[in-house]
């Protein structure tokens, strides 16, 4: 198994997903979002790229949710932060979710790779186990911010990357890019919380008042659950050792 890693959604469109396993990261904060609104009960999260097409495809009881420079769009019910799923009531509804990275990203991967699926530092340990579960290579996309790297998401595949080793007795094959995020990772774990405050983005989001946002993003393998694209919707994988229950 060989695990690539991209640095930022703008190498996630000159790639090629064929017959792999891809796993999207948005640590602050899309992927962490749906992570946490599948975990509150939504029936699912459909990914587009504009507030246009969000609009456009809301209807019934489905909500918008997304961000623009980081803040819920007008006419939007929820924005970007975790927060905003924790305290609404999702039972049943669908999100149409669009972001400025992490949806991006995303749409890169679909129709095009074998399974894509939607990792963060909260469903770390599970996503692992998912793409091991895939047994095929794996692509990480960190999502970065405006197509630049950013260290959150790099930690984040570097976790992952660590975990599958443990899954599979160190017999993987990793760029040169997950080589450095897994060693980025390890020298960070033990302080975390310092390194992520200290951040780009983490400078950033406690600076608009996100400081709680980046406190829950921040937690390590808070769900076990991971977002899968099936059938049209992000909605949880379930099935046996990794594999979706229905068909891409």
């Amino acid at each position: 198994m060989r695990i690539e890693t991209l640095a930022h959604a703008g190498e996630a469109a000159e790639t090629d997903f064929s017959g792999k396993s891809v796993l999207i990261i948005d640590v602050f904060r899309a992927t962490s979002c749906i992570i946490t609104g599948l975990a509150c009960g939504c029936a699912g999260f459909l990914p587009v790229l504009t507030l246009e097409e969000a609009k456009a495809a809301a209807g019934g009881d489905d909500i918008l949710a997304g961000e623009r420079k980081g803040k819920r769009p007008a006419g939007f019910q929820l924005g970007n932060s975790p927060m905003d799923y924790l305290a609404a009531d999702l039972a049943g509804k669908r999100i149409i979710l669009t972001t400025t990275n992490g949806t991006r990203a995303m749409h890169s991967a679909l129709g095009k790779a074998h399974t894509v699926m939607a990792g963060s530092l909260l469903n770390a340990s599970a996503a692992a186990r998912a793409l091991f579960g895939m047994n095929r290579d794996v692509t990480l996309v960190c999502s970065g911010t405006h197509n630049r790297f950013s260290l959150e998401d790099g930690l984040c595949a570097g976790l992952v990357a660590e975990e599958l080793l443990q899954l599979t007795g160190q017999d993987l094959v990793l760029s040169d890019l997950t080589e450095a995020m897994l060693g980025s990772w390890r020298q960070a774990k033990n302080r975390l919380a310092e390194v992520l405050a200290g951040c780009t983005n983490g400078k950033r989001l406690t600076g608009m008042g996100f400081a709680r946002d980046l406190e829950f993003c921040g937690r390590t393998n808070r769900y076990n659950l991971v977002p899968v694209w099936q059938n049209g919707l992000l909605v949880p994988l379930t099935g046996t050792e990794g594999e979706p229950s229905r068909s891409i």
